[in-house]
């Protein structure tokens, strides 16, 4: 299992940034016969913005009176975002998906937490904006209930990843205890003293800052007053490429190894990958082409390290999309990252921008579970302990390539392009 990873891993190092660069309409066209006849299309993407899900101890804004809403929901901002990636979906698929909802032709599936829900719902009344007579039932409301699916949290190992499984805690607690993981830690001490002096939060670990982190960028997007303190943790400040690269380490330890990923992110892409199966089968039913599922940053950013692609932790709003076409009678598989305005393709690693469906499977085999969520967590105690102590440095030098990389590329004028 381990030395098939690593491969995949050693690729992502050298491809994973390399996102073509395209104009924003060249997929639009779904007619395109070069292209191959479009059969399918799921997308992921994360709410839109969001109050804070908590703050620091030291926070000026944490008095409810400065918020028009409830800690952790969705905002007037986040509705509008989502409902513009609606609006967006509707044009690029303006000849492929009807203007009116069919259980037929969409399915929506959304993690139970509120503002996943609602975002699926400002999503489909962007998408489904309501022109035709038939979906008229109210007089000057364009809008049209459409379901929206859930599951019981502690039942969901797909979108939030909640489901609990005893062999992943045993594979996460020794990962995150492992010497290189407190390397890293003790490498950060300065941001983590820093963060604790000013916050007034215990900061002793990567996890610790992402609350300080969120509920900052948050203020700041609120156009909140900052203390003068965190200038230091924002662009030019001395603790900012030491926050980035926590924050991108933060959000990637959760699939940090073959099998965590399998875990956290396995579940979902081989959902993803046996459904695009189905249809190329022609046994899908009901015969849909569309599948959309609302969910968190922790989704997109575990799909994303699962299939080596995360770059930068996804802001609100960002959405994955997985296009399946017809190419000379095979199934291949494209997928982009929808950014604030374009869906820019990406390099799959190993396989190009167009990658047979078959060979999806080839090339993530060691992180599809071939067992079902129950089995694979009831595997013998230990089993997983090695590779996690194995495959720490990876996770790690690649989150910090990321950084580096990153602000090398946005100091040169280059033609590649990087999606946030």
């Amino acid at each position: 299992m381990y030395l098939a990873f690593t491969f995949v891993v050693i690729f992502y190092v050298a491809d994973f940034f390399v996102l073509c660069e395209t104009n924003s309409n060249s997929h639009l066209h779904n007619d395109d016969d070069s292209k191959g006849d479009l059969l399918f299309v799921q997308l992921i993407f994360r709410h839109g913005d969001r109050t804070p899900l908590r703050f620091y101890e030291n926070d000026p804004w944490k008095d409810p009176k400065y918020w028009e809403d409830d800690l952790g929901q969705l905002t007037n901002v986040g509705k509008r975002q989502i409902f513009e990636l609606g609006l967006f979906m509707r044009e690029r698929y303006a000849t492929f998906i009807s203007e009116t909802y069919s259980e037929n032709d969409i399915y929506v599936q959304s993690s139970d937490i509120d503002r996943a829900i609602m975002s699926a719902e400002a999503f489909l009344a962007g998408m489904f904006l309501s022109n035709a007579s038939v979906d008229i039932w109210k007089t000057y409301l364009p809008w049209t209930p459409i379901p929206v699916h859930t599951m019981p949290r502690h039942l969901d190992c797909l979108i939030l990843g909640s489901k609990s499984c005893a062999a992943y805690k045993e594979e996460f607690g020794n990962f995150i205890e492992s010497e290189k993981i407190k390397e890293f830690n003790r490498k950060h001490k300065d941001l983590y003293d820093f963060l604790s002096l000013h916050s007034g939060n215990k900061v002793k670990k990567m996890d610790d800052c992402v609350p300080i982190w969120d509920a900052l960028k948050i203020e700041d997007a609120h156009n909140k007053t900052l203390p003068k303190w965190t200038e230091e943790i924002f662009p030019g400040g001395r603790f900012y490429d030491s926050i980035q690269e926590v924050t991108l380490n933060a959000f990637s330890v959760d699939t940090g190894t073959p099998f965590l990923a399998k875990i956290k992110g396995g579940f979902l892409l081989k959902d993803i990958f046996d459904r695009f199966t189905n249809k190329s089968k022609s046994i899908l039913d009901p015969n849909r082409k569309l599948w959309v599922f609302s969910g968190h940053d922790t989704t997109i950013s575990r799909v994303l390290n699962t299939l080596g692609l995360l770059q930068v932790y996804p802001p609100v709003a960002t959405c994955i999309i997985f296009e399946m076409r017809n190419i000379q009678n095979v199934p291949h598989v494209e997928m982009f990252i929808k950014n604030s305005t374009t869906a820019i393709p990406l390099q799959i690693p190993n396989c190009g921008l167009s990658c047979p469906l078959d060979k999806l499977y080839i090339l993530y085999e060691n992180i599809l579970p071939a067992k079902s969520f129950e089995d694979e967590c009831n595997v013998e105690k230990g089993m997983h302990s090695k590779a996690s102590e194995n495959a720490v440095h990876f996770i790690l030098q690649i989150a910090t390539f990321a950084v580096l990389l990153t602000q090398s590329l946005q100091a040169s004028q280059s033609t590649i392009r990087l999606f946030y």
